[in-house]
């Protein structure tokens, strides 16, 4: 079954989080996301323009995620 782009996005950011987790942003290289994912170097480069792009990526969605749900929350209890 084919991956839509949205499914395989997430999929490269997720096996990066956990690249990043264990060898550190410095120490992973494009070459190791693309082993994780299976995918070639051309194909990870048409979701993400540089490794810097995906950690800037993989932070805002944490903030989306996180830290809007905490302000949320925060504004329902408290104001």
């Amino acid at each position: 079954m084919k991956k839509t782009r949205e499914e395989m996005r997430q999929r490269i950011l997720t096996e990066s989080i956990k690249l990043f987790l264990r060898k550190g942003f410095q120490g992973t290289t494009m070459e190791d996301i693309t082993d994780a994912v299976n995918l070639t170097k051309g194909a990870i480069y048409w979701h993400f323009k540089s490794k810097d792009e995906l950690v800037e990526t993989i932070l805002e969605e944490w903030e989306k995620t996180y830290l809007d749900g905490m302000i949320a929350s925060m504004e329902l209890c408290c104001f």
